[in-house]
């Protein structure tokens, strides 16, 4: 798997357990894979060096290592400048503490003023050469299990708030699922296992599938033995996009991740 990572993008992670020689197995509410001697751990909030320095402390003893090989900050604090943010994030790479630096939710302008400060190797911007982290890639679940998940969530779930999981886009999503379940069936794998694959064919993409059962988290290391030809990819690329926003204002996107201007 070399340095992909399968996880979620909490804040913080309770625990860690060694599965093999090869990997640790990182969960809290979410489960996720990385190399051992690679780190993943993400980063909400980065603004001020005792903040900073504190939250990647707590994230490399949860991590059970000396160094982070990616801190990604998983939103943008559009009442800062990018430049001050990643200056924060660049100290702890100059103190060894962590190796790289990942965004999430950045606008490509964000982007290459956060890259003139220090290289950004995750998110989603190719004229940089940077890689594609792609978080959600099971439609929080739906891709899983189909229209029967939204019957499973707690009244706590923030997916009850969700666009795509409302009533009105349900049962049109529930069409796309019915149409990737045939498609899976005819491959031999699950609709999850189908999607991942679809998402890992892309250059330089590393799809992040949480889950809370190790059941469901060997279902999807499976995925990386579904080869799609040409075909079956335009296939499954002909399909509807969901129906429904992503968050419908519940949590910010790119769209709202222009920071002001560094003042001189």
């Amino acid at each position: 798997m070399g340095r992909s990572w399968w996880s979620p993008a909490p804040s913080a992670y309770s625990r860690t357990l060694k599965i093999s020689n090869n990997y640790l197995l990182n969960s809290s509410h979410i489960v996720f894979l990385l190399p051992i001697g690679s780190s993943f751990d993400a980063l909400n909030v980065a603004l001020e060096s005792a903040t900073n320095w504190a939250a990647c402390e707590g994230s490399l003893k949860r991590l059970g290592v000396d160094c982070i090989d990616l801190y990604c900050q998983h939103r943008i604090d559009i009442n800062v400048p990018i430049e001050v943010t990643i200056g924060e994030l660049k100290k702890l790479v100059e103190e060894g503490k962590i190796k790289h630096i990942g965004l999430s939710e950045a606008s490509a302008t964000t982007i290459r003023r956060a890259h003139a400060v220090h290289p950004i190797i995750a998110v989603q911007l190719e004229e940089l050469g940077i890689g594609v982290v792609a978080y959600g890639p099971l439609g929080r679940g739906f891709l899983s299990f189909g229209p029967k998940v939204v019957e499973t969530l707690s009244k706590d779930d923030f997916r009850q708030n969700l666009p795509r999981f409302q009533p009105e886009n349900v049962e049109q999503n529930k069409r796309i699922f019915e149409q990737v379940s045939e498609i899976a069936a005819q491959k031999g794998c699950t609709p999850a296992q189908l999607a991942l694959a679809w998402v890992h064919q892309g250059e330089d993409v590393c799809p992040i599938a949480g889950t809370t059962k190790i059941e469901n988290f060997n279902q999807n290391i499976r995925s990386l033995s579904v080869k799609l030809a040409p075909e079956e990819m335009a296939e499954l690329e002909s399909l509807v996009s969901a129906h429904g926003d992503r968050y419908g204002g519940v949590l910010t996107t790119w769209m709202e991740s222009e920071t002001p201007p560094l003042s001189p």
